[in-house]
């Protein structure tokens, strides 16, 4: 849903296939702990969208309505998996960059490098300088946005071109069925619209069962992050220049108290 597993995978690529090239080996653990980070929080923001808003401890809020309560709430914890993806991305960038991206651009493979490059610096960018954060937020008038990051460029051809002290023009290329392109003219909006890696989606939650929609979404995307960490964690375990002598293991959060052997229910 928020599509952000390709940075676990390019993770634990980087650690495996071009990890000899890390100058910063603490770059590993960090990065694992990030993206624990990130599922933990993600698993919080699911469980509150089944909260019902006749639970006691909405009602006769100084926050206003049950919903209003709710939506306050939920919204900081949604801003603190916000932080957590943005702090992923980074730090898995630098990985990346470290790593594979140096290697392929020692090998001339500039179109590679170049590519898994710009797959972290337009989210980040996106995020930092337009505004917006990856994941969700809940509104006012009965609405939740999904922010989420596109894993592939849009099919139109917008180009922006600037000629020396005058204004920067933008066109969308166009081509005919004979194959040859045209240049339209557009406005700054649609070409930040047609440039940008991060998306939204709206939804109607008056209906309350459309939370339990997306919430079955995201645990699925849990899941999934749940088993590329688990992948991460043994090759950061069997990294021959680890310098950090633990175990990834010992990094995982403990099972609860009643899970535990010998733990009393």
């Amino acid at each position: 849903m928020l599509n952000i597993s390709f940075a676990f995978r390019d993770a634990t690529r980087a650690v495996t296939e071009f990890g000899e090239h890390l100058e910063i080996p603490s770059l590993v653990p960090a990065v694992f702990m990030m993206q624990r980070d990130v599922i933990n929080h993600y698993r919080s923001c699911m469980g509150g969208f089944t909260i019902s808003l006749n639970e006691p401890g909405l009602q006769n809020s100084s926050f206003g309505s049950p919903y209003q309560k709710w939506a306050h709430f939920g919204n900081m914890n949604h801003r603190q998996l916000s932080f957590m993806i943005q702090n992923l991305l980074s730090y898995t960038s630098r990985l990346v960059h470290e790593t594979e991206c140096n290697r392929r651009f020692e090998l001339r493979d500039f179109l590679a490098a170049n590519k898994l490059s710009n797959s972290y610096t337009y989210p980040i960018c996106d995020s930092r300088y337009r505004h917006k954060q990856i994941g969700f937020h809940v509104h006012d008038n009965e609405k939740l946005t999904v922010t989420w990051i596109r894993t592939k460029p849009r099919p139109e051809r917008p180009i922006a071109r600037c000629e020396y002290g005058g204004p920067t023009e933008y066109f969308f290329i166009e081509k005919s069925e004979d194959g040859t392109e045209t240049e339209r003219p557009i406005s700054k909006d649609e070409y930040q619209y047609f440039t940008e890696w991060i998306s939204q989606s709206t939804y109607e939650i008056r209906d309350r069962r459309v939370l339990d929609e997306i919430k079955e979404r995201g645990m699925s995307e849990i899941d999934e992050l749940e088993s590329l960490n688990k992948n991460f964690q043994i090759a950061a375990d069997s990294h021959q220049r680890r310098d950090i002598p633990i175990s990834f293991a010992h990094l995982r959060p403990p099972a609860p108290a009643s899970k535990m052997v010998g733990a009393t229910p």
